[in-house]
């Protein structure tokens, strides 16, 4: 296109949406009276492209804004622009970039509008309607009054228009519209159906076909994507809250364009790929559930000191969607906060990001009720109060949570605690945390955040819904990236018992391996298998979002290679996680402690002094001929114990029956000709003298001991390394 080219030649960076304009005018005044071969673009094909660079330009701008700028600029020639409808006044109700017919009625002055209008809806409940409305589409026709010299318009049905109906012809006269023989076979009101009939086949790419909608995001069937930023859809929320969210959150702000807003976003997160984690889950949520990708949600937990730049990541999160400014609307908190009004809240969020900060006084019942929900795409609304069932609504979402500490002190569900990905604020800066460096970096985060916001993600959204195959084949691969090598786990970190329950020696044992007559408790049983499927899909997941964005946009901040090391980072972060401490050995440890301070008085095994409740004994027993020492503590009373310290205690047995610190005993549940031996985990006992027998737990002492001792172990822990992409760029350095 030799005049478009000529156009963005005769741009200089940065100019002013008035500079574009200017330019496209001197470009379009050449271009009408240019020369053209047969192989050459037309005029009308040249002046769209030139309308859609400046409308992709400027965001905030749509094509129908431009085009109005144009055709009323002083210096346009008119030949340049008079196959538009050429009532291009500012007041005209249409779509003022359409192209007139060449039938056209330049008599009648009219002008159409394509619209839409809800003419049925199914209700469920009282206060829940459905998400599909029934539309039909309608046309407005505007028309120019002499009398008051504007424009006017009036609505009608489609099919009133086509049909000739009565209800539309006397509209026509209502109107007072210049149509005298509108009954004849030769009436003006025939060319004015093919007029509009002939409107709409020419210009049905560009007229927006409005859909009201009460939901964003993807719809049930993964259809449809409704963006809040999109005007070509409308929606109505009966909650007045979410509709001053999307007025007032998921805004479009545009000072320096696409192309720079993600480029600075990524030039100034690179450094710390943890931050770049965190601003990545604004393209993955769209991604999830089945709308590209077969992989859950998950809850991003940043914790730590207040002032650290925790707030900074969130808003990070929030800049390709919407307002990332602080105090946006789209930020909330947990304090406070119900489950059905933060069940509300994240359906509405639908495949967004969702923002909640104060996760340290967040509801423990609220937090696990929500994150389960989030993982599990599924938020529910109360039954109505005439009785009828809860309608449940399917939602994909992303949570970025922050707090002054850890939201997994909150969360009591074990399944939920597997699908939260902890950052300590401080492991995401490494060595620059609390230095100029980091309070430099946060300065230069927020000033990008109010530059630019909400102007990437639907384009992202666009591409990866065009190419949905070619973006699962690619996850796939990533995968790989992201599988665990157990080889790499250190094998000295092994304590291995045989069938009489002495400590045997450690060797070179093979991960999971069953040994006959022996018991292999190995850290590497420690390792969370469901933690590090969730961490690594969603490592997997923004290596590809992050490559993707490169076909996308024009990057030139970072480079693919530095994009594979930063998840490597991440990844490597993940698996610190997934082999350091857990609950089930912190609420081990837990429990030896208070039976250990408290012998004297509640594990005396001779009653105390019969003023104290005695929760259970010390004792040694014989197991396989072994005299052992052990604690044996009531069944109910440990179940009471972990469930006032926050521990799930059907869950968190069940892994110390893994770890072999709980003796079993082989019983028969069979008979004698068909024996049928299981593990009985509990067992009767008096605890005090005289008293009756109740079931307890007995507790290897030695087995408890060293399960504690090794979980401290220096690769198991404490995430000590440092993530930044310039300690991987020396590591990989070092390593050629």
């Amino acid at each position: 296109m030799k005049h478009f080219e000529l156009f963005q030649k005769s741009l200089l960076s940065p100019m002013t949406y008035t500079g574009h304009i200017n330019h496209a005018v001197q470009m379009l005044n050449i271009s009408i009276s240019a020369k053209r071969s047969d192989a050459d673009p037309t005029h009308q094909e040249e002046r769209q492209a030139i309308v859609e660079y400046i409308a992709d330009k400027f965001p905030d701008k749509t094509v129908e804004d431009v085009v109005v700028d144009i055709v009323n600029h002083s210096g346009i020639r008119t030949e340049a622009v008079d196959d538009y409808m050429y009532y291009h006044h500012r007041t005209f109700p249409g779509h003022k970039a359409c192209i007139v017919p060449e039938n056209s009625i330049d008599a009648a002055k009219l002008g159409l509008h394509i619209s839409a209008h809800i003419v049925g809806e199914k209700t469920i409940g009282i206060s829940h309607r459905a998400i599909e409305k029934q539309l039909e589409p309608a046309f407005t026709i505007g028309y120019f009054d002499h009398k008051t010299n504007q424009w006017s318009s009036f609505r009608v049905k489609r099919t009133d228009l086509y049909t000739m109906s009565k209800k539309f012809i006397e509209a026509f006269i209502a109107e007072e519209l210049p149509f005298v023989h509108i009954n004849s076979k030769n009436s003006d009101f025939i060319s004015v159906m093919k007029y509009f009939r002939e409107y709409e086949r020419i210009n049905s790419p560009h007229i927006p076909r409005l859909v009201q909608c009460n939901r964003i995001g993807w719809n049930a069937e993964k259809t449809m994507f409704v963006s809040p930023r999109d005007k070509s859809q409308i929606l109505v929320f009966e909650n007045p809250e979410f509709q001053s969210i999307v007025e007032e959150g998921y805004v479009t702000k545009s000072t320096t364009g696409k192309t720079e807003n993600i480029n600075n976003m990524l030039a100034t997160l690179k450094e710390y790929p943890l931050a770049l984690a965190v601003y990545s889950s604004a393209y993955v949520a769209p991604i999830i559930n089945g709308s590209i990708l077969n992989i859950g949600g998950i809850t991003i937990d940043l914790y730590g000191l207040p002032g650290k730049g925790k707030s900074l990541l969130q808003a990070a999160a929030l800049n390709p969607i919407g307002n990332s400014e602080k105090n946006s609307k789209l930020i909330d908190s947990w304090a406070g906060s119900s489950i059905s009004g933060l069940s509300s809240l994240i359906s509405f969020h639908n495949s967004h990001v969702v923002v909640l900060e104060e996760g340290h006084l967040a509801d423990p019942k609220v937090a696990t009720h929500i994150t389960y929900n989030i993982h599990n795409s599924n938020m529910a609304v109360k039954a109505s109060k005439d009785g009828q069932l809860r309608a449940k609504t399917k939602m994909s979402s992303i949570l970025v949570s922050s707090g002054e500490f850890s939201l997994l002190n909150h969360i009591t569900s074990s399944g939920s605690m597997r699908r939260i990905l902890p950052i300590n604020i401080a492991d995401v800066f490494g060595d620059d945390f609390d230095t100029e460096k980091h309070e430099a970096f946060k300065m230069k985060l927020a000033e990008i955040l109010g530059q630019n916001y909400g102007i990437t993600i639907d384009d992202f959204v666009r591409y990866a819904a065009a190419n949905k195959e070619k973006l699962q084949e690619r996850f796939n691969e990533y995968k790989t990236l992201y599988r665990l090598d157990r080889k790499t786990l250190e094998p000295q970190q092994q304590v291995t018992f045989d069938s009489s329950g002495e400590e045997s020696e450690s060797g070179n044992v093979i991960p999971f391996q069953v040994i006959v007559k022996q018991k292999t408790f190995d850290l590497r049983l420690l390792f969370d298998e469901e933690k590090h499927e969730t961490f690594s899909n969603y490592i997997a997941a923004v290596h590809l979002i992050l490559d993707t964005l490169f076909e996308v946009f024009d990057i030139s901040s970072i480079t693919r290679e530095e994009v594979a090391l930063a998840c490597k980072a991440m990844y490597d972060y993940c698996l610190e996680l997934c082999i350091s401490d857990s609950k089930e050995i912190n609420s081990l440890a837990e429990l030896h402690s208070w039976a250990v301070t408290r012998a004297s008085r509640n594990f005396a095994g001779d009653g105390g002094n019969g003023n104290q409740d005695q929760y259970g004994k010390f004792a040694q027993i014989t197991i396989n001929g072994i005299p052992e020492d052990v604690l044996i503590v009531a069944k109910k009373e440990v179940e009471n114990f972990l469930s006032q310290k926050g521990y799930n205690a059907s869950n968190t047995i069940t892994i110390w029956k893994k770890l072999g610190v709980l003796h079993a005993v082989k019983e028969n549940k069979g008979t004698k000709v068909k024996p049928k031996f299981t593990n009985a985990w509990t067992h009767k006992h008096i605890i005090v003298p005289g008293g009756a027998r109740v079931e307890c737990y007995v507790f290897i002492l030695k087995k408890v001991e060293q399960v504690i001792d090794a979980s401290t172990g220096s690769a198991n822990g404490d995430t000590t390394k440092t993530y930044t992409l310039s300690h991987y760029k020396q590591m990989k350095e070092l390593q050629a």
